[in-house]
């Protein structure tokens, strides 16, 4: 006599099996949810967002960070908002990479500094088109 075979539901291959991913919204506390969900708003200006984290989460500014910058390298965080947290990540990388290309002198879609020219990257004057005129000494 044949025994049947349990058939497998495409649900049972792609949940994970492992208890902290099967439910992520659960491993992280309310503050942390509440975090965010005020990143994911769209913000007309900086001062109306400090405003509410202040009133709605009862923190400072740098604690916000601090906090949201944890969340970005949370496994958890990421499994509950995947799309939040990848576009984060990438508006972090990009602004790592200017950082790393201003602090060596190089200018945003330039060659870098001309030889023989010893003046510091002055982005204003990149934007008007123009050099800094040079001072008197």
């Amino acid at each position: 006599m044949m025994t049947a075979i349990p058939k497998t539901t495409l649900t049972d291959v792609t949940t994970p099996q492992t208890t902290n991913l099967n439910r992520p919204e659960k491993l992280m506390d309310d503050l942390d949810h509440q975090v965010l969900r005020l990143e994911a708003e769209y913000w007309r200006s900086e001062g109306a967002k400090i405003a509410v984290i202040r009133g709605r989460l009862g923190l400072s500014y740098m604690e916000y960070l601090l906090r949201l910058t944890h969340l970005l390298d949370d496994e958890v965080a990421l499994a509950a908002y995947p799309l939040l947290i990848n576009r984060l990540l990438r508006a972090r990388e990009r602004r790592r990479a200017l950082h790393a290309s201003l602090s060596t002198g190089a200018r945003p879609g330039g060659t870098g500094i001309e030889p023989g020219r010893a003046t510091a990257y002055c982005p204003v004057t990149r934007l008007r088109g123009r050099r800094a005129a040079p001072t008197a000494t």
